[in-house]
């Protein structure tokens, strides 16, 4: 085999079907981060917090990427207002 051959074939194995790389999945804390799913032509956030499931569309996204960028930001909202919500007097 070339190298230029063998080159593709260790990026090809890096990668995952939609060409992100496996180090974002990596990084993020396995099934406690969520998920993200295209169904139809709509990226959809699937995450829990407490126990308490949170699935929503996400109207901007236009690929997988931008997607993962909208959970971080959305987990991020839940978690404030989580803490909000705990410091609150009651």
């Amino acid at each position: 085999m070339g190298r230029i051959v063998t080159e593709a074939l260790e990026t090809y194995r890096k990668t995952t079907p939609s060409g992100r790389s496996h180090d974002r999945r990596e990084e993020t804390q396995g099934a406690q981060a969520g998920r993200v799913y295209l169904r139809g032509t709509t990226w959809w956030l699937d995450f829990s917090r407490h126990g308490r499931r949170f699935r929503m569309p996400v109207e901007t996204a236009q690929n997988e990427n931008e997607a993962w960028d909208a959970l971080e930001a959305r987990r991020d909202e839940v978690r404030q207002d989580g803490a909000r919500m705990s410091s609150a007097p009651v």
